[in-house]
C-alpha cells in the first residue's frame, strides 16, 4: 500500500493481494482517522459481495473469482466500527454485480480516495440487528 494527502484528502493505493477491508482498517488505525468517507475504483482477483435480508438479519453473499475482476465503483464510509463498503464489478462478460462488500483482494490495483470527517458513532439497531450511524 502507497498513499499520500492532499489537503484533507488521503489517497490511496492498493497492490496485488492486498485484502481492501483489511488493508483501510489498518491505514485509518495508523493514520489516525476515525470516521470518513472513501471513493474508489481498480481492479480485483477475488471478490465476497453481500446482500442484506432485513427478514432474516443476515447477508447472502456471492463469490467471485477471475484473473480481472472490475471495480467499477467502490464507495463507503469508515467509522469506530472499520470500513463499510458497497461495490459495483464487473468483468469480460460486460455483466455487472454489486453489494455489501464482505471481502475483496486485489488482482491489480485499487486507487482509493478517503476523505476523513469527525467522528461518527454507530449504534445497534434492533429492527435489523446492524450498527447503523447515529446522528
Amino acid at each position: 500500500m502507497k498513499f499520500r494527502k492532499e489537503g484533507n484528502c488521503f489517497i490511496v493505493k492498493l497492490e496485488p493481494g492486498d485484502e481492501v477491508i483489511a488493508s483501510l482498517k489498518k491505514f485509518c488505525e495508523e493514520q489516525n482517522v476515525k470516521s470518513g468517507f472513501v471513493q474508489g475504483i481498480g481492479g480485483a482477483s477475488e471478490c465476497v459481495l453481500g446482500a442484506f435480508d432485513g427478514k432474516t438479519k443476515k447477508y447472502a453473499e456471492k463469490t467471485f473469482h477471475g484473473n480481472f475482476i472490475e471495480i467499477l465503483s467502490l464507495a463507503g464510509d469508515v467509522t469506530e466500527t472499520g470500513p463499510h463498503l458497497h461495490a459495483v464489478i464487473g468483468g469480460h462478460d460486460f455483466a455487472c454485480s454489486g453489494g455489501h462488500v464482505i471481502s475483496m483482494t486485489i488482482g491489480v490495483t485499487a486507487e482509493l480516495f478517503l476523505f476523513p470527517s469527525e467522528a461518527i458513532p454507530r449504534e445497534l439497531d434492533p429492527r435489523f440487528d446492524l450498527k447503523l450511524m447515529k446522528l
